[in-house]
Parts: structure tokens; sequence; C-alpha cells
């Protein structure tokens, strides 16, 4: 197996019965959802969850890392 094969994931619970998986594969980062990323008012309440969840996440990998939320 080679390194790209190897796929660093993680699932956080949210509040209101969500869940986000977080994927360190080959150098990219992405963020699954479960149920599908929420809209509006909600996704705004679930951002700080998400934001934690996220930065906890990215410390375990232990890499040199910046996040810019836009």
């Amino acid at each position: 197996m080679s390194p790209e094969d190897f796929a660093y994931r993680r699932t956080y619970r949210l509040p209101r019965g969500y869940q986000v998986e977080f994927v360190w594969h080959a150098g990219t980062f992405s963020a699954q959802w479960d149920p599908a990323l929420p809209l509006r008012r909600l996704g705004l309440k679930l951002f700080p969850h998400y934001q934690r969840a996220r930065d906890d996440f990215i410390a375990s990998l232990d890499l040199p890392i910046v996040v810019v939320d836009l």
C-alpha cells in the first residue's frame, strides 16, 4: 500500500443529530456531513461546533496548517 492509499479520518457528533466526518487524504482535506450540510439558521448555529471539531481534527494531524474562514 502506498502513502496515497492512506486516508486519515475522524467523525464528530454535533448537536441536533448531525455529525461531520473529516478526511485527510493525499494532502487534501474534506468534510462530509450526515445528514446533509445544514443551511440557513441551523447552519449558523452549528458553525461554532463544526469549527471546534475541525480544529481538533487538524490539530490531531500534527502538521503545519493554516485555516481561513471566509
